[in-house]
């Protein structure tokens, strides 16, 4: 199930969403956890076309939001993780849950967990946004994920 955490990035302490369990070819896959990522591909990749940032996904090819990760969902994470080869620590199909906990993120790290890429992403793409946060839009996005991130 997904979780609110706290990452620090350079001094900066921000909330951000993570997994418990591994989501993609060959993880847990957990129904909520899957629907936290089919919903941040949603997120990003909507409001991605129209801030311009391509995350490697057509409208198309964005997974439904509902809590399985078949053909669609893995093929959606190995295409994002492809496109963003040079940011991601590995391009191998699987989202694993992010290691906030005691760890700095120092601005202009060169690769990282393709978790702490799509909370950057979802944060990038909050100015498109009305709401305050993106954590917020995600929970209107899918309300199943209230319990655990709110």
């Amino acid at each position: 199930m997904p979780k609110k955490d706290t990452i620090t990035y350079g001094t900066v302490k921000e909330s951000a969403v993570n997994l418990h369990f591994k989501v993609g070819a060959g993880g847990d896959n957990g129904i909520a956890d899957v629907m936290l990522i089919q919903t941040l591909f949603r997120y990003i990749g909507k409001i991605g076309q129209k801030a311009m940032y391509n995350i490697g996904l057509q409208l198309h090819e964005l997974p439904a939001i509902d809590g399985i990760c078949g053909r669609v969902t893995k093929n959606a994470i190995l295409k994002f993780q492809r496109k963003n080869a040079s940011k991601v620590l590995a391009v191998d199909g699987l989202i694993e849950p992010a290691s906030y906990e005691g760890r700095t993120i120092r601005a202009g790290e060169p690769r990282v967990m393709t978790m702490t890429l799509l909370h950057f992403l979802a944060l990038e793409m909050q100015a498109y946004h009305p709401e305050p946060s993106y954590i917020d839009t995600l929970i209107k996005m899918t309300p199943q994920l209230r319990p655990w991130l709110s």
